[in-house]
């Protein structure tokens, strides 16, 4: 356990402790980190203990806990006294803990013990979910730290010893002998093979049997003991076996490659394949404590105005507990950046997850090389030459932290995406039209960037919500719609919240660009449980793809019903009007019903009208339309609706919350 110090502001770490009380998810723990929860005279119930600092209290979502026989594990992985205790106390500070989970999480499913549900969750939203066991289920209830089993491994004969290479000049195909003949078209073979034999140390071992069925150059590692040593004791621990570190105290005798055999998936037992998961996810750990904060350059003038905000899924900081941080990110450093409009070339620092990377920090270089700079410092970086007068960004935010971006220059050209922007919503809001941009102010947590701000020195310029473009603004999944897209809206869809925060839209082009698909649709139909689940999209071709075929993400329960309205594109049937019904809003008097507006929440359903005068209110049967009203989306004169586009509720069934209609001009050829 690591906790604050009652008097000083650093993290002690504990003994060990144990859960004392389960209905209030207590742990109690001596404050000697040298001393556990069964030595004798330690009660956990001594309230003068507590008094008196020898024990500690923690509670399950307070704190920060690690498992007696995992923080042993990495410890071996990475001994304490190479980082900084404070880092990893910041970095688990930085993690939200599932709403309905039992630990921290750091974006994998550990191993098998969380389930993450990629199919009905978008990848913003909270999917992870505990696996329930009734019993000890292994491998997980195996204690990882338990040598016997390794030592046993260790002290076996092998049964067949590899034999003896001698390498020579490569003129023979005898690969057991280490001659070998070159190949034409095997830039491996003109190496040294001492070289040879660095590359294949480097690769992982699938990767390099993989190699070696390519290149005659890397046989004779196959046989050489060192290679073998090298899957056990990797400096990085990179090693596919670096798990068994018994090994560290082998003799040099040893036959690794033999050993590399009996320590298989299928030859050895739930101990050591615990032990084995385990490492694997601390794997992620490094990099993420090695990070260091950087700050080059003068901060921006007190007078700058922070214009717009484009952030992650953003917690509210409390001063102890975890309350209210089941998802997204919380902010605990924020830092304003002045640089000159002129940017030579840009940085992107970045830090890896298990659930992608994120951006950890900031770099601006100008023309005469100066540079400034903001954030966590990673190995890990994405540069671009920009020589351009910075118009703005586009960021791709995952409800975690921002994970990728790109500069926008003045002339509107735009750099690569630095940063992985796949499955993370994209916005623009961060573009200025009529400002020059004089710096940014940033958010961070322990370990990536949340939020990002442009700022300007100018005032009184920046338009209000009500007249930014939600096309511009908001967030979009899975792509930004092109500008030849109308984003067309009803009165209550526009809704400052999607333009300031972060609230992602999907959207599905069922139509295809300049409507090429709108011939071959043949019906469009809605999931309706409670509320309108997903809409499914019916053509004649096979040829659609997947992404046009179902907008919304949830599964169905079991009151979820298909209503499926046919159409006839191959006839010239589109459609034409789309209305949305709500729930009538609650007012006091009759005057104020055509100036109210509906809760999100309050949508019901939607009803479509064709250019052929059919309609459609997706309802079922048992649905009743008292108290409901028909807002109608707004469609751009001279266009034609092509897509939709939706947000749902981030409960699972829910349904969706808000509908709004994509239209472009096409052609009447």
């Amino acid at each position: 356990m690591m906790v604050p110090h009652p008097s000083k502001s650093i993290i002690s770490l504990t003994g060990v402790g144990v859960h004392d009380d389960i209905s209030a998810s207590l742990f109690v723990a001596p404050r000697d980190p040298n001393a556990r929860w069964d030595d004798a005279g330690f009660d956990n119930r001594d309230p003068d203990l507590a008094e008196s600092f020898q024990q500690v209290q923690l509670q399950v979502k307070s704190d920060v806990m690690f498992h007696d026989s995992c923080f042993l594990l990495l410890n071996r992985f990475m001994p304490v006294d190479q980082f900084v205790l404070e880092r990893l106390y910041q970095v688990c500070r930085s993690l939200p803990y599932p709403l309905v989970g039992t630990t921290l999480s750091w974006g994998h499913d550990y191993g098998g013990l969380v389930r993450i549900d990629d199919e009905n969750y978008f990848p913003w939203e909270d999917r992870y979910f505990d696996r329930e066991f009734n019993a000890p289920e292994p491998p997980y209830s195996s204690d990882p730290v338990d040598a016997s089993e390794a030592l046993e491994i260790l002290r076996a004969e092998p049964t067949s010893p590899p034999k003896t290479v001698r390498v020579e000049a490569m003129s023979s195909n005898d690969e057991t002998t280490g001659k070998i003949a070159p190949i034409a078209h095997d830039p491996l073979c003109a190496l040294p093979t001492e070289i040879c034999y660095c590359i294949a140390a480097e690769l992982p071992t699938a990767d390099f049997l993989n190699a070696r069925v390519a290149s005659r150059a890397l046989w004779p590692a196959f046989h050489n003991q060192s290679f073998w040593k090298t899957r056990f004791m990797h400096p990085s621990n990179e090693g596919d076996r670096s798990w068994l570190f018994e090994t560290r105290d082998a003799p040099t005798t040893t036959d690794w490659r033999f050993l590399y055999h009996c320590t298989c998936d299928n030859k050895i037992s739930d101990t050591l394949r615990n032990r084995k998961r385990i490492w694997q996810l601390l794997r992620s750990i490094p990099q993420v404590l090695y990070l260091h904060w950087s700050e080059l350059s003068t901060s921006a003038p007190e007078d700058s105005t922070a214009c717009v905000v484009a952030s992650a899924k953003l917690r509210p900081l409390r001063r102890t507990g975890r309350e209210g941080f089941e998802e997204g990110c919380r902010i605990t450093l924020t830092r304003r950046l002045s640089f000159p409009q002129h940017i030579s070339t840009f940085t992107a620092y970045q830090v890896r997850f298990c659930d992608g990377t994120y951006i950890s920090g900031l770099k601006f270089v100008d023309a005469e090389g100066h540079a400034y700079e903001v954030g966590y410092r990673s190995p890990l970086y994405a540069s671009s030459t920009f020589d351009n007068t910075l118009k703005g960004f586009v960021v791709a935010a995952g409800a975690r932290g921002l994970r990728s971006i790109q500069l926008v220059g003045s002339d509107d050209a735009t750099t690569d995406w630095l940063g992985d922007p796949s499955k993370s919503p994209k916005t623009k809001r961060l573009i200025s039209t009529n400002r020059s941009i004089t710096g940014v102010e940033a958010g961070f947590d322990g370990c990536k960037l949340l939020s990002l701000a442009t700022l300007s020195l100018a005032k009184g310029e920046l338009q209000s919500q009500e007249q930014q473009d939600i096309q511009a603004s908001a967030f979009w999944y899975p792509e930004i719609p092109g500008s030849a897209l109308y984003m067309n809206s009803s009165p209550v869809l526009y809704i400052p919240r999607l333009l300031e925060s972060y609230e992602p839209i999907f959207w599905s082009h069922f139509g295809g660009p300049a409507g090429i698909r709108l011939r071959h649709l043949t019906g469009i139909g809605v999931l309706h449980g409670g509320g309108v689940e997903q809409f499914h999209f019916f053509y004649d071709s096979s040829s659609v793809p997947a992404t046009n075929l179902i907008l919304g993400l949830r599964r169905a329960n079991s009151r979820a019903k298909m209503i499926h309205f046919p159409i006839d594109g191959s006839g010239g049937e589109m459609i034409e009007q789309v209305d949305l019904l709500y729930l009538q809003p609650k007012v006091t008097s009759n005057a104020e019903v055509e100036d109210s507006l509906p809760d999100r929440g309050d949508f019901l359903t939607c009803k479509l009208t064709t250019n052929w005068g059919r309609s459609c209110l997706f309802r079922p049967e048992s649905r009743s339309l008292d108290n409901t009203r028909l807002y109608p989306v707004h469609v751009q004169p001279g266009t034609t609706i092509t897509g939709f586009y939706a947000e749902q509720h981030p409960e699972l069934n829910y349904g969706t919350t808000i509908l709004g209609v994509v239209s472009e001009k096409i052609s009447s050829n």
